[in-house]
């Protein structure tokens, strides 16, 4: 495999890390209470951040509740939901449902996947990893080597062992040129170390995932001085979107209850709480505290 292929394949690698990375977090934000044990609400919240919706119904002959992905086509009622519905399962299996006995929960107020979202964001921090790896990497050894053509070969091995963490290498000296090699060891164009600035503008791009995902990440690093408006700000844009949420589960849990006879609720893992402790010049040293509780945002 060229080295340009692994290349690719690495990037791909960690995209699909951040990918997963943030599709647990979306998909364990929420818990949901009331619903029968065994349906697998961490597969709903999956089906709700990956295709925009999922449905849940009661079948009449087994009185047993199934959750599912939502596969449903059709006209559209005065409220927007579809009349021809249909559920599949892990296994690809599909049934197909009445409106008198189901219920759609949509995972926002627009109806639709956030999957695209933490895709684009998932190659963006790939990319990021990407570039610590090349910039810690050229710290060792230059990324250009002026040697002649004949010799690529042995000095590309030399270097591959060197990379390896060898602490030293023998090496024939009839067969390598010595002078040529001297001047590769002496031509050093190493890049300046900034893969702490990387990683920093990296841990500002995930806070960034966080706040769309509804969790709080404002007190990252305490002893960074955060503006209080900055830091409102950034609190009211995770509530927002915590409440966009929520309020579209919550509109579901009514048409469980009315139509399943289900008292479901859905909320938040975790509550906001900020502390707002400065200097007293309009700069925080804690911004934010998450704890275990009702999802409401206190501020």
């Amino acid at each position: 495999m060229s080295g340009k292929n692994k290349l690719i394949q690495k990037t791909i690698a960690r995209k699909n890390m951040w990918l997963v990375r943030m599709m647990r977090l979306a998909a364990s934000a929420i818990k949901w209470e009331g619903l029968p044990g065994y349906i697998d609400t961490g597969w709903m919240e999956y089906n709700l951040t990956r295709t925009g919706s999922c449905i849940i119904w009661k079948d009449s002959i087994t009185g047993r509740y199934y959750a599912g992905q939502n596969a449903s086509t059709g006209d559209l009622d005065i409220d927007g939901y579809p009349t021809m519905r249909s559920c599949i399962f892990r296994n690809n299996q599909q049934v197909f449902l009445d409106p008198s006995e189901s219920v759609i929960i949509y995972n926002n107020v627009m109806r639709v996947s956030d999957y695209w979202i933490y895709e684009i964001m998932a190659d963006t921090l790939a990319s990021m990893d990407m570039a610590i790896m090349v910039n810690v990497n050229t710290q060792r050894t230059m990324p250009i080597i002026p040697v002649k053509q004949e010799q690529v070969l042995s000095v590309k091995n030399l270097i591959q062992e060197l990379e390896e963490n060898s602490p030293y290498k023998f090496v024939d000296p009839t067969g390598l040129d010595i002078e040529a090699f001297k001047n590769a060891l002496l031509f050093d164009n190493r890049k300046s170390f900034t893969a702490d600035n990387i990683v920093k503008v990296q841990r500002e791009y995930w806070n960034r995932c966080l706040t769309i995902i509804g969790i709080n990440n404002a007190n990252v690093e305490k002893a960074e001085r955060v503006n209080i408006a900055e830091a409102d700000s950034n609190m009211d844009e995770i509530a927002t979107l915590r409440y966009d949420r929520i309020r579209q589960r919550e509109y579901a849990c009514k048409e469980m209850k009315e139509i399943l006879g289900l008292d479901a609720k859905a909320e938040y893992v975790s509550n906001i709480r900020v502390r707002k402790e400065g200097d007293g010049n309009g700069n925080l040293y804690s911004t934010g505290q998450d704890n275990s509780g009702t999802g409401v945002l206190e501020l």
